[in-house]
């Protein structure tokens, strides 16, 4: 999708670590959502109990929250761009989690 979107990084004294590549979608953001939420809706649906299954999503969508703001906080991307990344990672997540009820 970067090759798609090419569009540029936030400019070079705003940033806090180098990167080399497009700026959308941010991929860590992507990335972070698309593994910690899938991670914590396999938790909730293996768990047994509310409190313990709302646990498990609360830690899977605060580790990609976090990552997603440390993106923005080191300067490398754009907002949108960690929302591009935060909005393609759920859907990734989502998908898994609705195979995972069919599958039941």
């Amino acid at each position: 999708m970067k090759n798609l979107f090419k569009r540029s990084r936030p400019p070079a004294e705003y940033r806090a670590a180098e990167a080399v590549n497009e700026s959308f979608p941010s991929g860590h953001a992507l990335l972070s959502a698309a593994t910690f939420l899938s991670l914590g809706i396999l938790f909730a649906q293996g768990a047994k109990g509310t409190a313990l299954r709302a646990y498990g999503l609360a830690v899977g969508a605060t580790t990609a929250a976090a990552v997603g703001f440390s993106r923005v906080f080191l300067g490398v991307h754009w907002t949108n761009d960690v929302l591009g990344g935060w909005a393609a990672g759920s859907a990734w997540a989502a998908t898994c989690w609705l195979v995972g009820r069919e599958r039941r």
